[in-house]
C-alpha cells in the first residue's frame, strides 16, 4: 500500500482532550468494530488509522498492567 518512497509515518501526537475521549471510549468498549472506529475518528476529527492503532496499543498496555 502506498509508494515505496514513503517512510514510516512519524508518530502522531494526540492532544490531551482527544486522549481523554479515547480513554472514555476504551472503558466502554475495548474492541471497537471498524464502524465504531470510523465514528470515533469522525467525532474527534482524527484519522481512522490513528484511532485503530491507539486502541491496539491501549489494549497492549492493559495486558501489561494485568500481569
Amino acid at each position: 500500500r502506498g509508494s515505496h518512497m514513503r517512510r514510516r509515518k512519524k508518530r502522531t501526537s494526540i492532544e490531551t482532550n482527544i486522549r481523554v475521549a479515547l480513554e472514555k471510549s476504551f472503558l466502554e468498549n475495548q474492541k471497537p468494530t471498524s464502524e465504531e472506529i470510523t465514528m470515533i475518528a469522525d467525532q474527534l476529527n482524527m484519522e481512522k488509522e490513528v484511532i485503530r492503532v491507539w486502541f491496539c496499543n491501549r489494549r497492549q498496555k492493559e495486558k501489561r498492567i494485568d500481569i
